[in-house]
Order: structure tokens, then sequence, then C-alpha cells
């Protein structure tokens, strides 16, 4: 049965496991590096992305599990998500090795094949395809290749000819791959052109962890073929002067769900309130913690029963920020990430996989927003999405004073929302 939590001006609906046991602190956030940024007369400390990489992004602080998938209060979330979670968001998927290996000063000729972990995966067909420099060396002076070969058919006997050559001679060697060959003792410069293969080249991808790519948890997110969005400091974007805390009628929210768009209202709702600039006087950031809503893209979302916090995509779809802990003086923001799938389209599970502690802001700073005309997600259909006013039922203005008419009021309120909420990602012990 889902609890209620009383306000003293209405009653507010909070499904059952919705607010996580615990919350990230400001203490935890010493590790984002940030820069310093002037606007007008006023100044604003914001995430430094040239130094931003997921080596020193925080850990997740509260365990979970969303279709299917666990995560563990400490765990790295480079080591939960995948290429195929951010191919339409940072498009990690274009990067290659060597361009890794610039951003972060990897010394190519001291890392080991086998760090490589997407290549384990690969058959000798797969590299022909995805390495095209194969096509003019011969098997024999590629010693990866040519060990694998005699490992695995040792009376066979090598010539000149290149990896396709050998393919055409003999299609049944195109089956053999690294999956049971020891690669510890190879470094990467010994492949010929595999570090300027893209990472989409190869087989499944999209499966492959950010822990299976070396130097891509130490890769700053500026230099990701599509970094962090920086439209948040500029333009269309407006960055409030001050905030307050607030807890009491819901006025125009600005947070909600790139699937539902970002003015989900949320009547008693701890949230954040901003004073400057004029578009955004009276305009409410609810807590992630006291507001979850639909979220998702396509087939998983359909296939999910969970949901998100409620926050704004700021930086883009990459992830999600959300406010957590809200006191007079401060605000504490957090990040949630997703998994995403792709055969037909993108398919995105809803961001629910956190909290990430990111920054924290003081009372009268100035806070990034986004883009306040960003709307709904136009990759999902009206079918799949209730309405707002179906997931948020009418509550009554005025409150029955006796404990009959309260029962009677929360069975209506319970029918109404049954079918509709979704639980979020179960927090586990």
């Amino acid at each position: 049965m889902l609890p209620f939590v009383l306000s003293a001006a209405l009653l507010e609906v909070v499904p059952s496991g919705k607010v996580p046991s615990s919350i990230p602190t400001a203490s935890s956030t010493a590790t984002i590096p940030t820069v310093m940024i002037t606007r007008g007369q006023e100044q604003t400390v914001t995430p430094d992305w040239s130094r931003l990489s997921f080596a020193n992004l925080p850990a997740i602080t509260q365990s979970g599990s969303l279709n299917g998938q666990k995560w563990s209060a400490g765990q790295p979330v480079e080591k939960l998500l995948t290429l195929g979670d951010f191919q339409d968001s940072f498009k990690l998927q274009d990067l290659n090795l060597y361009a890794i290996a610039v951003a972060t000063q990897m010394p190519i000729k001291l890392v080991k094949l086998s760090q490589f972990k997407l290549l384990a995966g690969q058959t000798l067909a797969d590299l022909a395809l995805a390495v095209p420099e194969l096509e003019q060396l011969p098997v024999s002076t590629v010693k990866p290749l040519s060990d694998l070969l005699k490992s695995a058919k040792p009376s066979y006997r090598l010539t000149e000819k290149t990896l396709p050559q050998l393919l055409e001679q003999d299609p049944t060697l195109g089956a053999l791959s690294f999956q049971n060959f020891d690669l510890t003792g190879y470094t990467l410069d010994k492949l010929p052109g595999l570090i300027h293969a893209p990472l989409q080249a190869f087989r499944h991808w999209q499966e492959a962890k950010l822990t299976d790519i070396p130097g891509l948890r130490e890769m700053p997110w500026q230099q990701f073929p599509n970094p962090p969005s920086d439209s948040s400091m500029s333009g269309v974007i407006q960055l409030p002067t001050t905030m307050s805390y607030r807890l009491g009628k819901d006025s125009t929210s600005i947070s909600g769900s790139s699937a539902l768009g970002y003015q989900i209202p949320c009547a008693g709702c701890t949230s954040i309130t901003f004073s400057d600039p004029p578009a955004l006087q009276k305009k409410r950031w609810i807590s992630g913690l006291a507001q979850w809503v639909q979220g998702g893209i396509s087939d998983v979302a359909q296939s999910t029963t969970h949901s998100e916090p409620t926050g704004r995509n700021v930086f883009g779809k990459a992830f999600k920020v959300v406010v957590t802990e809200v006191s007079p003086k401060q605000a504490q923001t957090a990040l949630y990430f997703r998994f995403c799938q792709f055969q037909q389209q993108i398919s995105c599970s809803p961001y629910a996989i956190g909290p990430v502690p990111f920054l924290s802001y003081r009372n009268g700073e100035l806070m990034p927003v986004g883009n306040l005309e960003i709307g709904t997600d136009r990759s999902i259909t009206p079918q799949m999405l209730p309405s707002v006013k179906q997931i948020l039922p009418t509550i009554p203005t005025e409150i029955p004073s006796t404990v009959n008419h309260w029962s009677e009021l929360l069975s209506q309120i319970l029918e109404q929302i049954k079918a509709l909420l979704h639980p979020p990602a179960t927090p586990t012990a």
C-alpha cells in the first residue's frame, strides 16, 4: 500500500520506495573539477569539462536495480555503463584508441592488447572488416594474428597472404577468435591499424563496458565527440541569482523528464525557487527525493516498470541533473544515468542509475538550469505516455476532517494512481 505524506495545506501522495535511504552530501562532491564563470555582475561554479572524467566522478551512493541489472553503493558508473548507453549523447562509439591516447597521454606501446577487452570477442572475419589496414600486411608479419593461427591450427602453413586473402582462400578461418587466446604478451601497436579503427567498427561494441576501453575513463568529457552542452551558459539559458527553500503549494515547475517535458507540477513538494532573472522568477525546481516521473525512450521505456527522479537535462542527454538535499542555505544536486539499446531505433531506460553526487549551490548563487524551451522528446509516441493529469490526480482543495472522509479520500486517490504511477529503481540494503 502507498504511504501518504500530509503537508499543512494539502495531501501529497508519495509512492512507497521512491525516496532513497541515503542522500549525497556536499562533501562527497569534492572530486568534481570546477571552473568559475562570470555572467554580468554574478559568478557561479560550473563543471570544468576539460578536466572532468569518469575517473574523477564520484561513485554511486545508493544501491539499486533496473531491468534486471543491479548496482551497489560505492560502485563507479563506468563499471556499469556501456558504450551503447551513450550512443546518442556522448557518441563514444566514434572514438578510436588513438584519440583516447592523445587526450589522456596514454602510452600506446605500453598498453597490453588484453586491456582492450572489446578485442577478445572479435573473430578474424570481424577484424578484417574493423581494421582495413590489415589488407596491406602479410599475416606472417602481424604477430598476434600469426600466433593465433599457429595456436589454433598448428599444421597451418603461413604464407605472404594478407588476412582478407587468407579468409578468401579458407573461409573457415574467419570463425577463429581471441576469446580463449592470451593477449597479455602483446601491446596495442602490435596489431597495425587497431588504434585508428573507430570503436563502432567492432562487433558488439554497444555491450562493451567503459572500463573495457583503455584510457576511456581518464578521458576528459570535453574531448568526447559530443561533449556536455555548454548552451546552459548562454543564449536562452537562464542562470538564477537567488534560490530559496520552499515547502508549500505548487507554482510553476521547471522540472520533469525528457519524456513528459519539464513542467511537471508537484504540490507540497520540497523544491528550490528562483528570484532572478525575470524568466525564472517564482519558478520551481522540485526535489527528486519528493517526486518521480515517467521517463525513458521507446521499447525499453515500455518494458520497464521504473520511473526516474524529477529533474532537468541541463547539459544534454547523457545524464540528468537532480536536486536532492535542500536546505535554507544550499541545494545539493546529483547525476542520474540510463541504459540504452539500439535495434531498429534507440531505446533507453529512465534516468534511474544513481545518485552520483554532483555540485551544490548556496543561496544567492547562480545555478545553470538549461534551455527552458526544451520540451518533450519527440521520439516518444503519445500512446506510450499518460497525461500529466493522469499521473498527478486532482486533489480536493477542501480537506475533510472526519476519519471516514479521510478514508474515502485516500481510497479514491489510490484508485486514480494505482495503474499509473511506476515504482523507481529498486533500492537495496
